[in-house]
């Protein structure tokens, strides 16, 4: 097993995919970006683990459907023997759900074609992650501040509603209790998300267009993320399966959202929106 990274190198990033074509397009799209990454790449499972043998990287994005050991097996073998990488699958295979259910919260996913933008953010939260994991115990439970007292106090209320769900869903409660919950946690997300997209608004666009749509992109799935679940816990007759699957997923949004917010109140301070 590989012990953690150290935190004075530059953040080495893997691209793995059995099409060179697509390694040579995630390359140019590097190349307009203004990373700071060690970037390597791999045509298969066995070269990428191979060359985490040799360099580990930070963050590894696989593709799943590849000949001989795939990005199923890779992923496995990298959990098991690099425990501090943080995966990303980039599929046109694999759903969202699929790939939490298989792999836990830490996993994040992507769907081929995936946009510049978006493949580049998620790389960037994947470190981020990364670096607040040798600062904090408990990275999803951040003291994240804008210095907007409402939207503060919502985010602290939110933290504190989403450790309160994760106790819920171990406790075996009703359906009907637990569409309860998750209802009043959509109210909180949705009108914590009105004020940031207000926010949002007055950010220069010429600037920010990028973080403005990959932000309301993740408002758009987080709501819709909840109100499925509710939906789903309504209607589904094996309460406990669908129940396992939400966890799972709740927890990586749960993190990503803070992530998020790190994100978004830097740019709000940097760009003096409250004063």
């Amino acid at each position: 097993m590989i012990s953690a990274f150290d935190q004075a190198t530059s953040p080495g990033v893997l691209f793995v995919d059995d099409e060179p074509n697509l390694l040579e397009a995630i390359q140019r799209i590097l190349s307009l970006h203004d990373v700071d990454w060690r970037i390597d790449f791999a045509q298969s499972g066995s070269e990428a683990l191979a060359k985490m043998e040799r360099d580990p990287a930070w963050v590894v994005v696989s593709d799943m459907a590849m000949p001989g050991m795939d990005g199923q097996e890779l992923i496995a073998l990298l959990a098991e023997r690099f425990p501090h990488t943080v995966p990303i699958i980039l599929s046109g295979h694999w759903s969202e759900l699929m790939a939490f259910a298989q792999f836990g919260p830490r996993l994040r996913y992507l769907s081929k074609p995936v946009s510049g933008d978006l493949l580049v953010w998620t790389v960037r939260q994947a470190i981020a992650e990364i670096h607040l994991s040798y600062k904090l115990k408990e990275p999803r439970e951040l003291n994240v501040a804008i210095g907007h007292p409402v939207i503060d106090s919502q985010h602290r209320e939110i933290n504190a509603f989403s450790r309160r769900l994760r106790t819920l869903f171990d406790q075996g409660l009703s359906a009907g209790s637990l569409v309860e919950a998750m209802s009043e946690y959509y109210k909180l997300l949705s009108n914590h998300y009105s004020l940031e997209e207000a926010l949002m608004e007055r950010l220069p666009r010429e600037k920010y267009a990028s973080h403005i749509a990959v932000h309301s992109k993740h408002h758009k799935e987080n709501i819709d993320f909840v109100n499925d679940c509710i939906n789903d816990i309504s209607n589904e007759q094996d309460l406990n399966e669908i129940i396992s699957v939400i966890k799972l997923v709740f927890e990586n949004m749960t993190e990503n959202m803070n992530m998020d917010d790190i994100d978004l109140f830097e740019i709000i301070k940097n760009e003096k929106l409250l004063t």
